[in-house]
């Protein structure tokens, strides 16, 4: 399994978890985690249909979780 693997499974646990994503919003790094997530799927050939699948879905709950307790302002 390779590392990029390893990686995107453990974010089929983090995303969608609102404590995690209250955290990832108070330090200030949601969107690079995000950012990260999104790059490692894009180059990641070994995971199956499945997986992408519950991954995707996963973040879009998150951001789902986000739109419906935050406000975006800019900084």
């Amino acid at each position: 399994m390779s590392k990029q693997q390893i990686n995107l499974k453990k974010y089929r646990i983090f995303c969608n978890d609102p404590d995690s994503t209250d955290f990832h919003v108070k330090v200030e790094d949601y969107f690079g985690t995000l950012a990260t997530i999104l790059n490692l799927l894009k180059n990641n050939r070994k995971l199956n249909q499945r997986d992408y699948q519950d991954i995707l879905n996963n973040l879009r709950e998150d951001l789902e979780y986000l739109q419906d307790n935050y406000k975006i302002v800019k900084k």
